[in-house]
């Protein structure tokens, strides 16, 4: 299949300011863009169908994260790092969703920082890009042992807060390893079931947690027995520095 090279990236990149209005209309911004698209690139791409309703289409990003995954679950790591990859579908395949899901015209910021945060690479590849955000999102979540093995992308994902998938993959202490994001995102959930809390605080709190255990953990090789132990601590170091404002939150 075919992507953009490395030279008509950057071209690319370097005209937003210059181009940024064509980021606003129905058809791609890239002139015959048409010629790109051959037999095998049409075939590989037309599998990955994105849904969008009228409006609120961040609500799908959890069914489309699924449904990007399921498509392209043997690309690597280092080939999903690639932003000619995701420049391609977001500039020309999945052009329409994008213009559904991130509109250029409603961003609140400066315009061109939009587009590049968006629809190509900028300062935080995995979880700006419109498209790459969704894999990375079921990449680090994805987890077979559990009978929806996309039971922890819809913790992230469904949550009342659109921004604790971002603040996951932006968290490196997290996001580096998928056993931290599955007790990150467990012992959330379990805690949110029983207390009022703000997902992006315990996220903050989980970060620092791991983050002193993970010196001296082998995180690859712990049991479930051991990540359990690892989130029941968790849940009670929590409680424990948090109970008065629990007992404030239960008291309003």
């Amino acid at each position: 299949m075919k992507t953009f090279n490395a030279s008509f990236l950057n071209k690319l990149k370097s005209n937003v300011e210059h181009n940024k209005e064509r980021y606003k209309l129905k058809k791609p911004p890239i002139e015959n863009y048409d010629e790109l698209l051959d037999e095998e690139t049409m075939e590989w791409f037309s599998n990955i169908k994105l849904e969008t309703q009228p409006s609120k289409n961040e609500k799908l990003d959890f069914s489309n994260s699924k449904r990007l995954y399921s498509k392209t679950i043997k690309l690597t790591p280092a080939e999903a790092s690639d932003e000619k990859l995701w420049a391609f579908m977001t500039h020309i395949t999945h052009w329409n969703y994008m213009r559904e899901r991130w509109p250029v015209e409603e961003t609140k910021g400066k315009e061109e920082n939009f587009i590049l945060d968006r629809y190509f690479f900028k300062n935080r590849p995995i979880s700006r890009n419109g498209l790459a955000r969704l894999w990375w999102a079921s990449y680090i979540t994805y987890n077979e042992k559990f009978d929806d093995p996309f039971y922890l992308t819809s913790l992230m994902m469904k949550n009342e807060d659109q921004d604790v998938g971002r603040i996951i993959l932006e968290t490196p202490t997290i996001c580096r390893n998928k056993k931290m994001v599955e007790v990150t995102l467990t012992s959330l959930d379990e805690l949110k079931s029983n207390h009022d809390l703000r997902s992006r605080d315990y996220i903050r709190y989980a970060a620092r947690y791991i983050n002193l255990t993970g010196s001296v953990t082998l995180w690859d090789f712990l049991s479930d027995s051991e990540l359990r132990k690892i989130i029941d601590d968790m849940k009670d170091n929590w409680l424990k520095q948090n109970s008065q404002q629990i007992v404030l939150n239960l008291n309003e």
